[in-house]
């Protein structure tokens, strides 16, 4: 009976310590399961069109920000870099992002794209955190005819 209980309490103690150094998975929302690495960020919103209607099938990139205050630039790198592609109802999710400032561009056609704005005319720029979700939520861009 003695050697039951140490057994029982030996395998316990392993079941807690191999248990405690998994990472819990990150993921977009309870319906999109993108598992995301310790560390990296997420993002998810939906692209709108200057009428409300979805942008769906397009190519979607973040551009990383350098420089701080006024002296901040992106470089828009359409062919790798972090994306995605909006869905039927011009929804998104990006797992895996590393932490950074970002503008968020819309792929017209290769080397056309075009960047989130703000009311204000400039540039939207988001800042990914490691292990947390971005909610962009719906985000309208007006796409020149």
């Amino acid at each position: 009976m003695r050697q039951f209980l140490l057994r029982t309490v030996l395998v316990s103690i392993m079941v807690v310590l191999f248990g405690c150094g998994t990472q819990p998975q990150l993921t977009i929302s309870e319906t999109t399961q993108i598992p995301a690495e310790a560390g990296m960020g997420l993002m998810r919103g939906q692209l709108l069109d200057q009428n409300n209607q979805p942008l769906a099938n397009r190519s979607v990139r973040l551009a990383a920000v350098y420089g701080e205050g006024e002296q901040q630039a992106y470089v828009a790198d359409e062919s790798g870099g972090v994306g995605g592609v909006t869905d039927a109802a011009g929804a998104f999710a990006i797992a895996n992002i590393p932490p950074g400032k970002y503008v968020v561009l819309l792929v017209l056609r290769e080397g056309i794209s075009l960047a989130l704005m703000q009311k204000n005319g400039t540039e939207r720029i988001i800042e990914i955190r490691p292990d947390v979700l971005f909610d962009l939520g719906p985000a309208a861009i007006t796409i020149p005819q």
